[in-house]
């Protein structure tokens, strides 16, 4: 529809009588109704559109720093569920490495522990070159007491639950992870991830119950990948071998950042910014963040990117 204003003296020059100039204010006001209603539905539209995000969430407008973007002081709320995070020191040429991820795999499956439990696998190095080896491998493997020992596990950063090496029996079991996951969870984690093209936006928010001084750590893991890894039987080699949660970069420290003294209630924020390499498929990268308290992880979670997770509260 094409609108066309008359000016004002062009009307009154029209009229012939009061009626004449009535009937065409009435018009004039009719034109300027539909023009209002139109410019008011192009403005609702412009804001929805603004609002939106790739990622299908919506973050407040914060740089991302990795530094505090605040502290909010509450009440210390319900217990917090305990979540466990493996790591497996492994690399592509070593054939009982496989035998790990399987135990992993069956934890993971059943059906009232498997979505508390997570993995962060660190290649390193044995013989050939690992495509997948993390830069800082060494020093992890170093820290925790593993170098070269190829599989090993420790749950929770705790030397307690530390396995160098691995045979063909299970070594990570639900009686196992027991303990682990029976320990209290002192804080609890809230992850908001979106995505603008190949760039990446997380915002942690963590809860602590009870009062300290925390660190909190925050990685990139990629799965879906496929490559030839050695195996324990024969035909050797599986070069259709898929490998998941497989550690890329650290956002933070390797042992955390300090987060500050935290009473009890308080709500920490931070923002990180993370750049996808190309190479990488978007749907496949997630965010491993951890709580730490005196080097051990106290809570994990993973989340997607371009997704959210809530806190997660122990059942009444």
């Amino acid at each position: 529809m094409r609108w066309r204003c008359v000016p004002a003296y062009a009307c009154l020059h029209r009229c012939k009588s009061v009626t004449d100039l009535l009937f065409l204010t009435h018009q004039h006001l009719k034109i300027m109704k539909k023009k209002l209603k139109y410019l008011w539905c192009l403005s609702i539209l412009i804001t929805l559109l603004q609002s939106c995000t790739s990622g299908g969430s919506k973050l407040d407008s914060v740089t991302p720093s990795g530094e505090n973007d605040g502290i909010v002081a509450g009440l210390p709320g319900k217990d917090f569920v305990k979540n466990v995070l493996i790591w497996e020191f492994t690399t592509t040429d070593c054939k009982f490495c496989p035998y790990i991820k399987r135990d992993i795999q069956q934890v993971q499956q059943l059906s009232d522990i498997g979505n508390r439990i997570f993995a962060s696998i660190i290649h390193g190095k044995l013989v050939e070159n690992d495509p997948f080896r993390f830069s800082k491998h060494s020093e992890l493997e170093r820290h925790f007491g593993v170098t070269g020992a190829y599989p090993s596990t420790i749950v929770d950063h705790d030397e307690n639950y530390r396995q160098r090496g691995a045979y063909s029996t299970p070594n990570i079991t639900r009686e196992y992870l027991q303990k682990a996951l029976d320990k209290p969870a002192h804080a609890g984690l809230k992850l908001v991830s979106v995505i603008d093209k190949r760039k990446a936006t997380l915002q942690v928010k963590l809860r602590a119950n009870v009062p300290g001084n925390y660190k909190l750590a925050v990685s990139v893991l990629e799965s879906g990948m496929v490559y030839p890894q050695y195996l324990p039987q024969a035909p050797d080699i599986d070069p259709t071998y898929v490998h998941n949660h497989v550690l890329r970069a650290y956002l933070t420290d390797l042992y955390g950042d300090e987060t500050g003294e935290l009473k009890a209630g308080d709500e920490l924020t931070r923002t990180f910014g993370y750049t996808i390499p190309e190479e990488y498929k978007t749907d496949q990268v997630e965010f491993l963040v951890y709580i730490l308290k005196d080097g051990i992880a106290i809570n994990s979670r993973v989340v997607k990117i371009g997704t959210t997770v809530d806190y997660q509260y122990v059942s009444e």
